[in-house]
């Protein structure tokens, strides 16, 4: 190859995409765990979603600024992450490229939406998560365990997460 960088660097990300693909092949019968991870929010704090999953289940909302139905579906979850606050924590999880990133704050706040944003520019996460379409949201309980994904958003999909929320919170109390 003529560039040793270059090859050490596809190589690189080679093995994550490997690596990531046993992550989600997991122990249990059909059960998928969510990968790790450590973001920058907005503000350039560091975030890593085990240190949150250590205070309850998770849900991780995969969008765009420019994406229609995620400017539908992220009002929808403030409204579910202050019904249920204290019970879970909403994260978005932004994949718009650099260019864009002085967009996501004044979009966030035009559709009054106050979660936090996660900066996922180079699609790492999203690549972990197999995200395909956005918007595309992960409900990941406690230990891991993803309890429901919902790819795209349509109407009453957000009554559905509720659902599988409740279903999940319902489980850590019987155990």
């Amino acid at each position: 190859m003529r560039n040793p960088r270059l090859f050490r660097i596809s190589a690189a990300l080679v093995a994550v995409l490997i690596l990531s693909t046993a992550a989600l092949a997991l122990p249990g019968e059909g059960e998928e765990f969510a990968p790790d991870f450590t973001l920058e929010d907005l503000r350039g704090d560091s975030v890593t979603l085990s240190d949150v999953l250590a205070d309850g289940p998770v849900i991780l909302d995969f969008f765009a600024t420019w994406c229609k139905p995620c400017g539908k579906a992220l009002p929808k979850l403030q409204k579910l992450a202050q019904e249920y606050e204290g019970k879970v924590q909403v994260i978005t999880i932004s994949i718009d490229d650099p260019r864009s990133r002085s967009k996501i704050a004044p979009s966030m706040r035009a559709k009054g939406v106050k979660l936090p944003v996660l900066l996922d520019s180079d699609k790492m996460v999203a690549s972990l998560y197999r995200v395909a379409s956005i918007p595309s949201t992960f409900l990941i309980a406690p230990d891991g365990r993803i309890a429901a994904v919902h790819k795209g958003y349509r109407d009453g999909e957000i009554r559905q997460l509720e659902s599988e929320l409740n279903a999940l919170l319902a489980e850590g109390k019987s155990r």
